[in-house]
């Protein structure tokens, strides 16, 4: 089975995209995928057993992370495919699976739900918040957003966004907020936006 994937993204938009087809070809196992500017293909040696819940790049271009239903973490080589080193994201009963994972600027460290910060370097735990919800880190990781649902049947629904410092301190919380997709604009380190990145433009909405 044949799927084509550059080696180096050249966009932060490609990146995206091309993010989404590396979820299906960890998902399928080990295949080959050639490039698209004539260079040599690029095996995926190894796999999730299950659904791949996330894939990201880091900010070079250089490495893969993706998270699965198996509870782990695998970083990647993105030039050539070698599974660099698996980092489970936890063990037993109550273990769920690594819903996202977000590359520090510098690309020394990898944030996966928990929220748990990753040496990548080693795959050791640096740290640990206690934050739950639906996820979105600002461009410098200087503050995390945090969207909880709470309430009855479909509908009836109210959301919470709150925002947090680093270290797990709160700054701001709004309780009344519709339902809606969480992000950071590329530029705003401090003002998280409700909706698709798609129809909003930034700096229209803000959540506060």
């Amino acid at each position: 089975m044949k799927a084509t994937l550059p080696l180096l993204p050249p966009s932060p938009k490609k990146y995206l995209r091309l993010a989404g087809i590396a979820a299906a070809i960890l998902t399928l196992g080990p295949v080959r995928s050639g490039s698209a500017q004539g260079g040599p293909d690029i095996v995926w040696q190894g796999q999730h057993n299950g659904y791949v819940r996330y894939t990201t790049f880091s900010p070079d271009g250089q490495q893969l992370a993706s998270g699965g239903d198996d509870k782990k973490n695998n970083l990647w080589q993105a030039s050539n495919g070698t599974l660099l080193r698996t980092i489970t994201q936890c063990s037993g009963l109550r273990c769920g699976s690594p819903l996202f994972g977000f590359y520090s600027k510098d690309g020394q460290q990898l944030a996966t739900s928990g929220i748990k910060f990753w040496n990548v370097a080693d795959g050791t735990l640096a740290r640990a918040l206690a934050i739950g919800g639906t996820n979105a880190f600002s461009p410098d990781w200087q503050f995390i957003a945090s969207s909880v649902s709470s309430g009855g049947a479909y509908g009836t629904q109210t959301r919470s966004i709150t925002l947090f410092r680093s270290d797990g301190s709160q700054v701001w919380q709004n309780s009344s907020l519709a339902a809606a997709p969480l992000f950071f604009c590329p530029t705003d380190n401090h003002s998280p936006r409700l909706g698709s990145r798609e129809s909003i433009s930034c700096g229209s909405r803000m959540v506060r």
